[in-house]
């Protein structure tokens, strides 16, 4: 079974983290950055993704930097029990304002 997991950076509304395990248990890594800073410098709205292989099914040639992001989904899990973060406001009100000044044009 597949999952995911996202945690908001500390300095901006929108930047984030997100984790996806596949079923085969390769590892995808996003950091996606603010929708100001993609703006401001041209950055994929999409973020930069990187894949660590799981050993088991073959090619995963990083079995501590593996180990080392499984903890860090742990950690974001225990993050986001003991201290959630209700950013969906803040994107929704970022989201408006820029379709209420496209309207605008």
């Amino acid at each position: 079974m597949s999952a995911s997991i996202k945690r908001f950076e500390d300095m901006s509304p929108t930047g984030h983290l997100m984790m996806h395990q596949q079923e085969d248990g390769d590892i995808i890594v996003c950091a996606v950055p603010d929708t100001e800073e993609c703006k401001r410098g041209h950055l994929p709205p999409f973020g930069i993704a990187v894949e660590f292989c799981s050993c088991i099914g073959g090619g995963g040639q990083s079995p501590h930097t593996r180990k080392a992001l499984i903890e860090l989904w742990k950690a974001i899990e225990r993050d986001n029990a003991e201290n959630p973060q209700w950013r969906i406001e803040a994107v929704l009100l970022r989201w408006k304002n820029d379709h209420t000044a496209q309207r605008r044009l």
